[in-house]
């Protein structure tokens, strides 16, 4: 059998938006820690797309983003598709317990600050 297709297959809409949604995460939060006090708890040590390897508690704050899933429909006689998709942003984050806290407790009140900094960012429309 021969190849019908005769040229590159460029990445998908749904690949581009994933990457900006990492690359907008990471400049967003880098502005919040520089600029405006974020706590360094809350600042990730990375943004990975598409992380399947277990973190390492010594990397922890980190954000994942990961496409979890998509559907086609309303297709045209043109060929142009509407789309709906779905990406996972996957926060983890770790702490230490002090005399004051529980190292559970504060990690989870890290983890939901940077959820509603993520939260924020990505539903703001400046």
């Amino acid at each position: 059998m021969t190849a019908l297709i005769k040229n590159a297959i460029g990445q998908q809409n749904f690949e581009l938006i994933r990457d900006q949604i990492a690359g907008i995460l990471g400049i967003e939060f880098a502005n919040q820690y520089a600029n405006y006090g974020l706590s360094v708890d809350c600042m990730p040590t990375t943004i990975d797309i598409e992380r399947f390897i277990p973190i390492d508690e010594g990397d922890f704050p980190v954000i994942n983003v990961r496409l979890a899933d998509g559907d086609y429909y309303n297709k045209d006689y043109s060929g142009n598709e509407t789309g709906e998709y779905c990406f996972y942003i996957d926060v983890y984050t770790g702490s230490a317990s002090t005399d004051s806290m529980g190292g559970d407790q504060q990690a989870t009140l890290n983890l939901e600050r940077m959820m509603g900094i993520c939260r924020y960012i990505l539903d703001t429309r400046h």
